[in-house]
């Protein structure tokens, strides 16, 4: 039988996007059988509940799926969007190109300087995680994803609250991890929460993990400290957990 492996991170990339119907993003990684998990977040003016990718698609002509897509709209529709897709990745991955094919959005003008209208763009962040249950990579609790959403209007004094969610990890073995969004995208890059660390961070979004290899006996809060959010009008926070193989898998 082949040795197992633990739960980690193996590879990760990060690209802003502006108004574009899509947009590619490369990752390598250095094993095999690997979960692919691509965060997409967007500024834009879209009806809650909408999806932002009508498809994604990549080089190695791995499978994707969506995980979880959560939105936060302000009165005047403008919006912070998150969506979550991943694929399992049989082979090592080399320089492999994602494409995300947006949905354009409702209402205004469509033009060549902005296609989608009233998106304002985003970030994709893409990482692989290895050790995993390819059969279930998931946590089973049907509760997760989960996700926060705070709206923090008037600006001034803007969000008095910072990113968190409270989630319900339940098993032993996993990897947990965080997403947060938030608008406008002028505050400056988030801290990860204590016990955790940050995969990508930017003006705008960040992803932070931890490997939990105890099992979690109540629930967890996770989130991000701002250095500022008094300009914050709006964020979005989605907590997740992957769960490591019970078996052996090759290296």
């Amino acid at each position: 039988m082949s040795a197992s492996r633990p739960l980690s991170l193996d590879g990760n990339n990060q690209e802003t996007y502006g108004a574009a119907l899509s947009q590619a993003i490369m990752i390598t990684t250095s094993h095999k059988n690997d979960l692919i998990i691509l965060a997409a977040s967007e500024l834009a003016n879209r009806p809650l509940g909408s999806s932002q990718i009508s498809s994604v698609s990549d080089s190695a002509g791995l499978s994707w799926a969506n995980r979880f897509r959560a939105g936060v709209v302000l009165v005047n529709g403008n919006g912070v969007y998150e969506e979550l897709w991943f694929a399992i990745s049989p082979s090592i991955l080399e320089s492999d190109s994602i494409t995300l094919e947006f949905t354009p959005t409702s209402g205004g003008t469509e033009s060549t300087a902005n296609p989608k209208n009233f998106t304002n763009g985003g970030d994709l962040q893409v990482f692989g995680v290895s050790g995993v249950d390819t059969a279930n990579p998931f946590d089973p609790n049907p509760a997760l994803p989960v996700a926060a959403i705070h709206s923090c209007l008037p600006i001034p004094p803007g969000c008095t609250s910072e990113p968190s969610v409270t989630m319900s990890p339940s098993k032993r073995n996993e990897l947990v991890y965080g997403i947060m969004a938030l608008w406008p995208s002028s505050t400056p890059n988030a801290t990860a929460d204590e016990g955790f660390s940050l995969i990508q961070s930017s003006p705008s979004s960040a992803i932070e993990y931890s490997v939990v290899k105890g099992q979690i006996s109540s629930e967890l809060t996770i989130g991000f400290t701002l250095s500022s959010s008094s300009e914050v009008n709006q964020w979005l926070m989605i907590g997740d957990a992957v769960q490591g193989s019970a078996h052996g898998v090759s290296r």
